[in-house]
């Protein structure tokens, strides 16, 4: 016993002096000690333990899942710290923080089954039997077999690491007593035997719902942090990155190889880009330097995402270069050091320091978010109080509070010593790779990604952590996600939960249902064991789905194609309201006599008049269709959405202007490009570029802003210049409908004016309103003459969503709707293969 004592205090002694060299061979002598109860890791490590992946290595407590919690005692605390530091270095390389952590965590079982069956405290007393119960608790515990086998291999590994060196009263002799190694071909085809036949393995693929999600969050995120949090996920969208090689790509990872010769040709004879895009970045598990390629079809894409990541980042950008320029000592934003005073009050730091609402209670609440922010642990900077009155007071914070208040911020956050500051640090096989802030292409202020914290510390630049980023997609069940903050829900109304990791799987599912081989799989996924494949590759596991998708794509081969005009025939029979069909009739039968229309819309009781554009698209189920213009242009004429921005509405109306649409403007710009100024052209159509929607016909006045000094006149048929019709399925309708009660107001005016002539000047203004009406009814009539009334349910060539519908209907055939991309994708592979 007593050389099972010695033995211990030997071994502890060594390698707490070891520890001693190693921090200052690291130059972080005092930064961290041998005593302290826990090792941290990540940006708060000290040097070996700064890593990426953020973790604690805890040695004073066994809290853990399955385990009572109970305090270590010194004597076995010290010999965890010699264990995991001798395991440490005798290495090759350094191992990863979750190494570590995982062999502090089996230490812990360990400690917890020797206190519970003998009683005793000290290492010496550890046995076979201690660490096969410990095996057996945690694997009770557990709902993971593999996480299990995992954790007892390393248990296995430490004790025979222990054995030689005398430290136990037994000799331990110990075995994995729950492997759970790589699946047999009679376990795969028994889990094909008890496939459930219409669920797919869809756990880790992006619903469609998700995906169709995540697009509208391009128009809801409105802070700068959500936007550049939405473009790193557009990017592990495209890529299949890791997240750990996501974070460390540098500002400057975008490569360039230009096409030469015959590719050169290719790519332009077939509308591709004309060069290579390629994305430099550290792989992780040991794959190195690597380059993805990007498809030649997302180059812009990626381009316009390191474009807008570079603006949205350029603030904090310069912050950082700032600090790191004055070796870390000068962290005042230039806007408060320029101020002539000293004392700063608190609401002045405002977009300066500090930016976000600070909860509900308006400027209060964010007055007293930013005083806790300064008070908080960690940081314990107080205010100068100035009293006004009883229910007034003023905060004031000097220059040198607020730049201390930025290094200690850090310092609370992240392991901020020298050498250290602002650096990313990743390991490469082991080796220490570091990344200054200001190189990163995401960085962000601090708090960005806090759903339920509404204040951002503006001063205080960082780069993406996991657990933020996974939490704002969802990973988290116990934190509010992006999703949840905006409402938006899978299509059951459930939780959207995206993993950082889910893209990459995706990724791989497509490529494996391409038919891209394994090697090649692994080589553009930067893995280099090729065994790895298949626990990324979620492909349709439901026969059932797979037999009917193929023989939907054989039948539609040979199905003849429905003719348009049967189809739209049913549809307007299916319609509830059938007021439109007299807007159809116009435009088929445009020969026909004027009073024809006007008879049957007069009988026609059923019209009801659509508020808008989208509504009338909505309740026809149709639209009319331009020849020449393209399915944006034609979607925005008739359901006026042409945009928000001038840019927008100027582009719309430089493609659809027309002798019915705009003609005085068109007159003018066409004058200008005759005459070769082009510029004065396009100018001319930025300040007329404002399309404001009415029941009849659009207004080119900024209305929103200036009103209408004519009391809208022109919907009752007065002439204005501001108006103009916009060829709107519903125009002829409203225009008619209009007409029919103008002439009917006529009517009793006449009848009123023979009799009185002071009504003269009423029946007169009234039937200048009359004409001006029927000159829009043949307008609108004319206009339509060459264009095409296409129900938005049919399969037609000109219908814009045409090839949308023929899918839909090639998709009834099977009967399971699509739920995932990787369904789609399956699909579309399906069919490329068949044709």
């Amino acid at each position: 016993m007593r050389k099972q004592v010695d033995n211990l205090q030997e071994f502890v002694t060594k390698y707490r002096t070891e520890f001693d060299l190693k921090l200052d061979l690291y130059d972080s002598t005092g930064l961290m000690n041998w005593e302290d109860s826990s090792w941290r890791t990540g940006d708060k490590g000290v040097a070996w333990l700064r890593q990426a992946k953020a973790a604690t290595i805890v040695f004073g407590r066994t809290k853990i899942k399955g385990v009572e919690n109970i305090d270590i005692e010194d004597n076995y605390g010290q010999f965890m710290r010699a264990v995991i530091f001798m395991d440490t270095f005798r290495r090759s390389k350094i191992p990863s923080a979750s190494t570590s952590e995982k062999i502090s965590n089996v230490m812990r079982r360990w400690y917890y089954e020797m206190v519970k069956t003998t009683g005793q405290t000290h290492p010496m007393y550890l046995s076979s039997d201690i660490i096969h119960a410990a095996m057996k608790r945690h694997f009770e515990n557990s709902s993971s077999p593999n996480n299990v086998s995992d954790y007892c291999d390393i248990a296995v590994s430490i004790s025979k690491l222990i054995k030689p060196l005398n430290l136990t009263l037994s000799n331990i002799e110990s075995m994995n007593q729950f492997p759970m190694r790589g699946s047999t071909s009679n376990t795969k085809a028994r889990n094909i035997a008890e496939m459930i036949p219409d669920r797919t393995d869809d756990e880790k693929l992006i619903t469609i719902s998700t995906f169709m999600s995540i697009i509208e969050l391009m128009y809801l995120a409105k802070a700068d942090g959500e936007k550049i949090i939405l473009n790193a996920l557009f990017l592990l969208i495209i890529t299949g990155l890791r997240f750990q090689e996501l974070q460390s790509i540098k500002i400057d990872a975008l490569i360039k190889r230009h096409l030469t010769d015959d590719k050169l040709q290719h790519a332009r004879e077939n509308g591709l880009s004309e060069y290579y895009l390629g994305i430099k970045y550290l792989g992780a598990k040991k794959s190195g330097w690597r380059t993805f390629w990007a498809a030649p079809s997302t180059n812009i894409l990626i381009e316009s995402i390191f474009s807008a990541v570079e603006k949205l980042t350029a603030n904090s950008r310069e912050r950082v270069k700032q600090y790191r320029k004055s070796d870390f000592t000068d962290f005042l934003p230039s806007s408060i050091r320029e101020l002539p005073y000293e004392l700063i009050e608190v609401s002045e730091l405002y977009d300066h320091v500090f930016t976000g609402t600070g909860g509900t209670r308006g400027n209060a609440g964010l007055r007293r978010s930013i005083v806790t922010a300064f008070s908080q642990k960690g940081v314990g900077i107080l205010p100068k109080v100035e009293e006004i009155n009883p229910t007034l007071k003023r905060f004031m914070y000097t220059k040198q509070q607020i730049n201390d208040f930025v290094e200690l911020k850090y310092i609370q956050s992240k392991g901020f010593h020298d050498g250290y500051k602002c650096t990313l640090v990743n390991k490469d096989d082991g080796i220490e790779q570091k990344f200054n802030y200001e190189d990163l292409l995401f960085i962000l202020p601090t708090g960005s990604l806090n759903t339920t914290k509404t204040l951002i510390t503006l001063t205080n630049p960082e780069p993406l952590v996991h657990s933020a980023f996974q939490a704002w997609l969802g990973g988290n069940s116990k934190r509010l996600s992006i999703f949840d903050k905006l409402g938006l829900t899978e299509e059951d109304g459930g939780r959207i939960e995206i993993n950082p990791h889910v893209p990459r799987h995706n990724i791989n599912t497509f490529l494996a249902m391409a038919g891209v081989t394994d090697h090649l799989q692994a080589m553009l996924m930067g893995r280099i064991d090729i065994t790895q494949n298949q626990f990324y590759q979620h492909q349709a596991e439901s026969h059932s789905y797979q037999a009917t998708s193929l023989a939907a794509m054989v039948m539609k081969k040979y199905e003849e194609p429905e003719e348009p005009a049967a189809f739209e025939q049913k549809q307007f029979g299916l319609l509830e309201d059938n007021s439109y069909s007299h807007a159809s009739k116009a435009v088929q039968t445009i020969n026909c006599s004027m009073s024809r229309h006007i008879n049957a819309l007069a009988k026609s009781s059923k019209y009801k008049p659509a508020h808008s554009g989208v509504d009338a698209v909505k309740r026809s189920g149709s639209i009319i269709v331009t020849p020449g213009l393209s399915m944006e242009d034609n979607l925005k004429i008739n359901m006026h959405t042409v945009g928000e921005s001038n840019a927008e509405v100027t582009k719309h109306i430089e493609n659809t202007m027309s002798e019915s649409f705009l003609p005085d403007l068109k007159l003018a710009h066409d004058r200008l490009l005759r005459t070769k100024s082009s510029e004065m052209a396009k100018d001319l159509i930025k300040r007329h570029a404002h399309l404001h929607s009415m029941k009849i016909g659009s207004c080119i006045r900024d209305v929103a802003r200036w009103g209408c000094p004519f009391a809208m006149k022109c919907q009752s048929g007065e002439p204005c210049g501001y108006f103009t019709l916009t060829g709107r399925l519903d125009e002829l309708e409203a225009v008619t409908n209009k007409l029919l009660a103008k002439k009917s107001q006529v009517k009793k005016l006449k009848a009123l004016y023979e009799k009185d002539k002071a009504y003269k000047l009423s029946y007169k203004e009234q039937l200048e309103a009359l004409i001006m009406l029927e000159a829009f009814q043949s307008k609108v009539i004319v206009s339509m003459k060459d264009k095409k009334l296409v129900s938005l349910l049919s399969t037609d060539k000109e219908n814009p969503l045409g090839k949308i519908i023929s899918r839909i209907t090639e998709q009834s055939l099977i009967g399971k709707s699509p739920r995932t991309l990787a369904d789609l994708f399956y699909i579309e592979q399906k069919r490329l293969e068949r044709d």
